[in-house]
C-alpha cells in the first residue's frame, strides 16, 4: 500500500462572529457568482433549516449563515471558520477542525 502526505495549501479564512462580519461578506463575495450569503439570528435558523435545533447548538443571540458550496447551501454557526478554497470555493469549518488542520502564515 503507498502512503501521501496532503500538499500544504494557502487558503484565506474569516471567523464567524458578530464583530467579523464585514470581513466574511468580503470574503464571500469574491468567491459568489449568483448564490448570496446570508446571515441569519438564531430565530432564524430554524425557517431556513428545519431541525437544526436538534442537530445543532443553537446559540441565542448568535449569528449563522448560510454558505453556499459546490455541494448545496451549509449552515455556518458563530465561531466556524468561513474557508476560500483554492478554487474560490466557499465551507464552513468548525473552530476545533480548524485549529488542527491550519496555522496562521506570517
Amino acid at each position: 500500500m503507498s502512503r501521501f502526505r496532503s500538499k500544504p495549501v494557502l487558503i484565506e479564512a474569516v471567523q464567524l462572529r458578530w464583530d467579523t462580519w464585514n470581513e466574511v461578506c468580503e470574503l464571500a463575495a469574491t468567491s459568489l457568482r449568483g448564490d448570496g450569503l446570508k446571515g441569519l439570528h438564531s430565530h432564524e435558523v430554524a425557517k431556513e433549516f428545519p431541525g437544526a435545533e436538534i442537530s445543532l447548538p443553537i446559540i441565542e443571540g448568535g449569528i449563522y449563515a448560510i454558505i453556499p458550496t459546490h455541494e448545496g447551501p451549509h449552515l455556518a454557526r458563530q465561531g466556524d471558520w468561513i474557508i476560500r478554497g483554492t478554487e474560490g470555493e466557499l465551507y464552513p469549518c468548525r473552530d476545533s477542525v480548524f485549529q488542527r488542520k491550519y496555522e496562521a502564515v506570517p
